[in-house]
């Protein structure tokens, strides 16, 4: 399986607020054990607030629940659109009037899926330049996927993250982004592929056609 390095961005949370952003990783489930890793960013406002940890929860249990039904039987593009449905439906019962963004990336095989819904941003920063993920987008959702290349940096984001701390920032920072750093909207996740480790044995092999 491809080796993810991933640091994790997040707010300090409040018990109870009508602003929360949050990130989710299958590298912090200890009972993941699937050939794919997934990496998801969230960020829900209303107007009243909610218990966070509960609303968490919820989406944490549809969410993972949903993407490892859908990958085990169905399309992956086709699944992180559903598994994204149903985290906001799933809010919206718990915050009716709340607004849900979200993005997810799904590490398989050789490939990296992405899907984001409302406002997330997905980015790749190749040295000092920023790069769009590139997406079709249909409404509200937005989805592509492409061929992992080794050492390239990958950022999800909230909308407000990326305003504060736009990609090519993070590259001259002096001190880690601490949750006291950020306001309830901001979350993000950096990701890095590690190059794949070549055994001693096959270090000199040349491959004859």
């Amino acid at each position: 399986m491809t080796k993810i390095k991933s640091q994790k961005i997040m707010p300090n949370l409040l018990p109870e607020s009508s602003a929360l952003s949050f990130v989710l990783t299958s590298q912090d489930d200890t009972e993941h054990t699937k050939a794919w890793d997934f990496f998801a960013v969230f960020d829900l406002e209303g107007s009243a607030p909610v218990n966070t940890q509960v609303l968490i929860n919820v989406i944490k249990d549809v969410f993972t629940h949903e993407v490892t039904e859908g990958l085990e039987s169905g399309s992956i593009l086709q699944t992180l659109e559903r598994t994204l449905k149903e985290c906001r439906d799933a809010m919206q019962k718990l915050s009716p009037d709340s607004v849900f963004n979200a993005v997810v990336a799904v590490f398989k095989d050789e490939h990296v899926y992405s899907s984001m819904y409302g406002t997330s941003k997905a980015l790749y920063l190749d040295g000092t330049q920023v790069v769009h993920v590139e997406t079709g987008k249909e409404g509200n959702y937005a989805s592509g996927s492409q061929k992992i290349e080794a050492g390239k940096v990958m950022i999800l984001c909230t909308e407000r993250f990326f305003n504060k701390f736009p990609p090519k920032s993070l590259i001259s920072l002096t001190k880690p982004i601490l949750g006291d750093d950020l306001e309830e909207l901001s979350s993000a996740v950096i990701l890095k592929v590690d190059a794949p480790v070549v055994p001693a044995f096959m270090a000199n092999y040349t491959a004859s056609s």
